[in-house]
């Protein structure tokens, strides 16, 4: 389920619809790979912790650093979980 940007910037959630997620990268921006709308947190967690141990073990530290925006009401992405070093023990996604 991949949309344009500009189709995500025109999604508002209906009352009583579930949130609209995506994974960013450690500078805010859309993550390069995993640039899609998920429609729940864990989908999105979910598609980052398999990606950051299967394909992104071969990616630049920079690019496993993998955090989470909702979209709100208004259309603006606002952030519910912070890239995270997954280099570090102990850290995933």
């Amino acid at each position: 389920m991949v949309r344009e940007l500009g189709q995500l910037r025109k999604w508002k959630p209906m009352e009583g619809r579930r949130s609209l997620y995506r994974l960013v990268a450690l500078d805010g921006s859309p993550h390069d790979v995993l640039d899609a709308p998920y429609e729940s947190l864990e989908a999105a967690l979910s598609a980052a912790q398999i990606w950051s141990h299967g394909q992104g073990m071969n990616c630049p530290l920079g690019q496993r650093d993998i955090g989470v925006e909702v979209l709100t009401q208004v259309g603006s992405w606002r952030t519910v979980r912070y890239p995270m070093d997954s280099s570090r023990p102990g850290v995933a996604c």
